[in-house]
């Protein structure tokens, strides 16, 4: 998948650093990461370099696909049963789930935080018998599902087109060409 990032900062190699953010905002979003667009103006606005990136096929997920969304909570909650033998999924909203995340008011790199949050806050699964110990357990998955995020993917939110890189490991991404387009609107 061809897709297109912007920048003021003069790159050869892709890095994620929080030293690189520009505007606090991007960690509300989706946290750390490359944040990209399909369109190429919507990218050039984000700075004078326009650089195009290649991501492989098989480390993209486009979460503004229901199904996607859905597939995601599966996932998370069936690697919580694998490794505790809890299925999570009585103790929350699953559709409301999916529906934030697919809607844009959940971010995918955080999902298993919030999960997790909820479950805290859940008397059903507070009060459900389990050991202190499993609910470590399902907590410790949680988070670890977190770290296990796409390396990269679409996300819905009010600019078009646009998603993040979490991992630039040369297997998954990499820069095909850069270009001093002049002058962007916004540092990025």
């Amino acid at each position: 998948m061809i897709v297109y990032h912007g920048s003021n900062s003069n790159f050869r190699k892709l890095k994620i650093s929080k030293s690189l953010v520009k505007h606090t905002s991007t960690l509300g979003n989706e946290g750390l990461g490359i944040y990209f667009s399909t369109d190429p103006s919507v990218a050039n606005s984000y700075g004078k370099y326009l650089y195009t990136l290649e991501i492989n096929d098989r480390a993209f997920v486009d979460m503004r696909k229901k199904t996607n969304c859905t597939k995601y909570i599966r996932k998370i909650i069936g690697a919580v049963y694998k490794e505790t033998g809890v299925n999570i999924g009585m103790y929350f909203d699953f559709q409301s789930t999916i529906d934030r995340l697919y809607y844009g008011g959940q971010a995918v790199f955080s999902v298993g935080h919030d999960i997790a949050e909820v479950l805290d806050n859940t008397d059903e699964f507070y009060d459900s018998g389990l050991s202190q110990t499993k609910k470590s357990n399902v907590y410790r998955v949680l988070r670890h599902m977190d770290k296990e995020c796409p390396k990269a993917y679409m996300f819905n939110y009010h600019i078009k087109n646009i998603g993040v890189i979490k991992d630039v490991s040369e297997e998954y991404v990499r820069i095909i060409k850069r270009e001093n387009i002049g002058f962007g609107v916004i540092s990025g």
